[in-house]
């Protein structure tokens, strides 16, 4: 039986930010990726052309699904409902689609 690396995916908003999940978030993955081989994608939902505030590591993957949640900071309250739920929607499918094809641990 062939022994494959841990394959982890972490989910977070966005990692073009200096905030302290993100600086976590980065050192942790970095560290596992280097010092045990695990194949490590992280899932983002924001800042699509924004490049990373903390280095990470080549050996993971970034996936953004653009899904833009920072959108309804800029909503009236009706509008927001709508745009809230399309919007989950949209990351609901979206997320869906991208777990099934890493098919994580």
């Amino acid at each position: 039986m062939e022994n494959k690396p841990l394959k982890i995916a972490y989910i977070t908003p966005a990692l073009y930010m200096a905030g302290g999940v993100e600086r976590v978030l980065t050192l942790k993955t970095n560290y596992f990726a280097e010092h045990f081989g695990y194949d490590i994608t992280i899932i983002l939902t924001e800042g699509k052309d924004k490049p990373l505030f903390y280095p990470l590591s080549e050996k993971i993957k970034v996936i953004n699904l653009d899904i833009g949640f920072e959108e309804l900071w800029t909503c009236s309250f009706v509008k927001k409902i709508f745009v809230y739920l399309r919007k989950q929607s949209q990351y609901k499918k979206a997320l869906t689609k991208e777990l099934m094809r890493i098919r994580p641990d």
